[in-house]
C-alpha cells in the first residue's frame, strides 16, 4: 500500500579495462552444468544465462517502460536494455519503476530535495516542488507538502499534509490529509490522526471522503473489496462501506484472482494463523493449512511460512509445490521468483521457476525479478558489490 524509495551510496568506477575483465570473469565463472537433486525432490537443471550488461552500478531497479534506473556515485540515472545511460545520474532519488508513462525523481543536495516527474525523454513533465510524491495511479498521484524529506517527527508522527496531482501538474485534491495512498479503483485510504494512532478512511476522485475514517487499518480496494480492521480483527467492506465478510479474521490479505488470503483469529501471534484462502463470499476455497502465513497469488503460486520463517509455494489448490526450504522468495513475475535456499549456507540468491525447480543455482548476493527475459542481479567484483543483468535463454515456461 505504501511506496518506497532505495538508495544506496558508494563510489562509481569503470574503465575499458574493468569491462573486459568482468565479461571474461562472467564467461568463466557461469558456465552450464548440472545440479544433483535435493533430498526434498527439489530438481536444478542446465543453467543458459549470460551478462548482458556487465556488473557496473551501485545499485539498479529492475526494467519498465524500455528502461532502468541505475545508481552511479550516490546520483541516478537511466540504462536502455543496451546497458547505454540514456539519461544522465543527476537525480537525487528516483521511484522504483514507471508508472503511466512518468517517473517521480527528486533534485536538490539532499537536505532540501524536491520531487517532480519526468518522462522517457528526461523532459521535466512537472517540475520539483514537493516533498515527496508517489507513483501515478488512474490518472493521479499523492505529493506531500510540508515535512521535508522525512516527513515524520522524532515520535514517528506524520508531518505535512498530502493531496493528489494530475499528469499535468494541476492539484485537484488540496493537501489536506495526514497521509494518503495509491488510487484503486476509483477510490484511495486516507489517514487522519486527530488521535492517537489515528483513524483510516476512503476518499474518491474528486476529494470526497466517501468512507469515513473509522478503521485501525485499511488496504486498497480489489476486485470491488478491502480489507479493513476495527479493534483487533479484519474483514472487508465494499465501495459503500458496507461489511461483506465478517471482521473474524486476525490478518486479510487484497484479493487476487478472486482469493484471499487469512489467518484465523485463534493466536496472540499474528503470524501463527493457521492460513487459509477465501473466496469473495468468504468461504474458504483453500482450508486453513498447517502454516501461519500465507502471502497473495501471484501466477498461480503463493508463498507460504512455517513457524521457523522458512517459506514453500503452493498452487491455488492448496498444493504445496516447494516444501519450507526457502529462506526467501520474491513474488512470482514472468514465471520466475528470485529465492535464498537453506541447502546453501553461504546466503546466495538465485531463480526458481513455478514447478519448484531452480534454473540459476544460488550465487549472487542479490537478485531482482524476471522482465522481459532481463533480471538484476549483483555481485562481487573486485572487493565491491556491483549490479547487471543478465539474459535468460531458452527456459522452460
Amino acid at each position: 500500500m505504501n511506496w518506497k524509495i532505495f538508495t544506496e551510496n558508494i563510489v562509481e568506477k569503470s574503465s575499458a579495462n574493468y569491462f573486459i575483465s568482468t565479461l571474461l570473469l562472467a564467461a568463466a565463472t557461469f558456465l552450464l552444468h548440472m545440479q544433483p537433486v535435493f533430498a526434498n525432490n527439489t530438481k536444478l537443471q542446465a543453467e543458459a544465462y549470460e551478462f548482458v550488461i556487465p556488473p557496473q552500478f551501485d545499485f539498479v531497479f529492475d526494467f519498465s517502460n524500455g528502461l532502468a534506473a541505475v545508481e552511479i556515485g550516490g546520483k541516478w540515472g537511466f540504462i536502455d536494455k543496451s546497458g547505454k545511460i540514456v539519461l544522465q545520474a543527476i537525480y537525487e532519488s528516483t521511484h522504483l519503476a514507471f508508472s503511466e508513462d512518468l517517473i517521480g525523481v527528486s533534485v536538490g543536495d539532499g537536505t532540501n530535495s524536491l520531487w517532480g516527474f519526468i518522462d522517457k525523454q528526461g523532459q521535466m513533465i512537472i517540475r520539483p516542488q514537493f516533498d515527496d510524491v508517489g507513483p501515478f495511479k488512474e490518472g493521479l498521484a499523492a505529493f506531500r507538502v510540508g515535512g521535508g524529506k522525512n516527513g515524520w517527527d522524532a515520535k514517528g508522527n506524520p508531518i505535512g499534509r498530502m493531496g493528489y496531482i494530475d499528469k499535468e501538474g494541476k492539484v485537484v485534491i488540496h493537501p489536506k490529509f495526514h497521509r494518503t495512498y495509491e488510487f484503486s479503483e476509483g477510490l484511495a485510504v486516507f489517514h487522519e490522526k486527530k488521535s492517537a494512532g489515528g483513524k483510516y478512511g476512503y476518499v474518491d476522485r474528486n476529494g470526497k471522503i466517501v468512507i469515513s475514517p473509522i478503521f485501525q487499518s485499511a488496504d486498497s480496494f480489489k476486485e470491488g473489496l478491502a480489507a479493513t480492521s476495527l479493534g483487533d480483527n479484519f474483514g472487508y467492506i465494499n465501495k459503500g462501506g458496507s461489511v461483506v465478510i465478517p471482521r473474524k479474521f486476525q490478518s486479510a490479505g487484497s484479493f487476487t484472482a478472486g482469493m484471499a488470503a487469512v489467518t484465523e483469529a485463534k493466536s496472540e501471534n499474528i503470524f501463527l494463523g493457521p492460513a487459509g484462502y477465501i473466496n469473495k463470499k468468504g468461504t474458504y476455497i483453500i482450508k486453513p493449512l498447517d502454516f501461519p502465513y500465507g502471502g497473495e497469488f501471484h501466477e498461480g503460486r503463493a508463498v507460504i511460512t512455517n513457524e521457523e520463517n522458512l517459506k514453500g509455494v503452493i498452487n491455488r489448490t492448496g498444493q504445496v509445490v516447494v516444501d519450507y526450504a526457502l529462506e526467501e522468495i520474491s513474488d512470482y513475475a514472468n514465471g520466475y521468483a528470485g529465492v535464498r535456499w537453506k541447502e546453501f549456507d553461504d546466503g546466495s540468491y538465485g531463480l526458481m521457476d513455478k514447478n519448484g525447480t531452480l534454473v540459476i543455482t544460488p550465487q549472487f548476493s542479490r537478485i531482482g525479478k524476471v522482465s522481459d527475459d532481463l533480471v538484476r542481479v549483483e555481485v562481487d567484483v573486485r572487493g565491491s558489490k556491483k549490479w547487471g543483468f543478465i539474459s535468460l535463454k531458452s527456459f522452460p515456461k
